[in-house]
């Protein structure tokens, strides 16, 4: 589907019926909310999945539900922390020992505004956890998804990349980890889905021929992302009027991920950004794909962003190194 409504967005019911048998695909953070419907919904349609997620508990609970719903479901649990570069990186090198292939790589997992936080680097929690995190899952999966040509990679991104309750996305590049300004947690959120925008750019413009991506906004969705912002209690008291000013809920929440996930190959716009309708302050039409509105959405940013992700990295693994030595 292409072009822009203002109406919900659903992907077409041919995409839902495609045989994915022998495909395998990775969902990080596929234990609830978005990730939970995108791990149901490939199992439903005969995929391997491998569900990656912080909590393993969790993961398997939730996997448990999905082989009682359907009972040939191919779902396997690892843990995944992205808050932490050790943990992707065991991560990826067991993934690696058991698949010489991967289809598609979901980075669906976020976490979204909460208190300042640091992950295990010192990475301020939300560019660490959204972006770099995801950077380096993607880099170290690169083998095994250029092997499964045509693959693609998705990337959930939000609205926020643009102007979310009132605050502009943009990276601040000379203090990227939040160490020299007051702290904003929905300025921070935002730079980390500017982040993911940004990321998907830069992938289109660097993989070779047959690997394609695509940055996502499902809409406001309710899920565990929002728990810094509300609790079940107060999300229940007040579920009727949050659905009236737009709120949504999984099922609907993931259509724009599955248009990424399962569009056919020509269909997809390589690097594109795919928004579902509902953009909270705009009140802006959904596309699938449509053209980011943010002006911090260029191949300039989606550069030096990869630039400095790179040098995190790499200086990390120098500190790590020197401790363990």
């Amino acid at each position: 589907m292409g072009g822009s409504s203002s109406k919900q967005l659903f992907v077409a019911q041919k995409l839902l019926e495609k045989d994915l048998s022998g495909k395998v695909y990775v969902v990080t953070g596929g234990n609830a909310g978005i990730g939970e419907s995108t791990v149901r919904q490939l199992a439903k349609q005969g995929a391997t999945i491998i569900s990656a997620c912080r909590s393993v508990d969790k993961a398997e609970t939730s996997a448990v539900s999905i082989r009682k719903e359907i009972s040939n479901a191919d779902i396997t649990v690892m843990k995944c922390d992205l808050s932490s570069l050790a943990s992707v990186r065991e991560f990826a090198a067991t993934f690696k020992a058991k698949h010489a292939k991967l289809d598609c790589l979901v980075n669906n997992a976020g976490v979204m505004a909460p208190p300042l936080s640091r992950t295990t680097e010192g990475f301020e929690m939300q560019f660490g956890t959204n972006h770099v995190g995801h950077y380096l899952l993607t880099e170290l999966l690169m083998e095994p998804i250029v092997a499964a040509k045509p693959s693609r990679i998705v990337v959930l991104s939000s609205c926020a990349h643009e102007t979310f309750r009132g605050i502009t996305a943009n990276i601040d590049f000379d203090d990227i980890n939040w160490k020299k300004r007051k702290y904003v947690p929905f300025q921070a959120y935002g730079d980390s889905k500017l982040c993911n925008v940004l990321h998907c750019m830069e992938l289109a413009d660097r993989l070779p021929e047959g690997v394609q991506t695509a940055s996502v906004h499902p809409g406001w969705v309710y899920s565990e992302l929002m728990r810094h912002v509300m609790n079940s209690a107060m999300a229940t008291l007040f579920s009727p009027m949050l659905r009236m000013m737009g709120m949504i809920m999984p099922w609907p929440g993931v259509q724009t991920s599955l248009e990424a996930i399962l569009t056919d190959d020509l269909d997809l716009k390589n690097g594109a950004y795919y928004a579902q309708a509902f953009s909270p302050e705009k009140n802006k039409a959904g596309g699938w794909p449509q053209k980011s509105l943010s002006e911090h959405a260029t191949m300039e940013n989606a550069q030096k962003l990869k630039e400095v992700t790179e040098k995190l990295i790499a200086d990390s693994d120098f500190l790590a190194a020197k401790i363990t030595a």
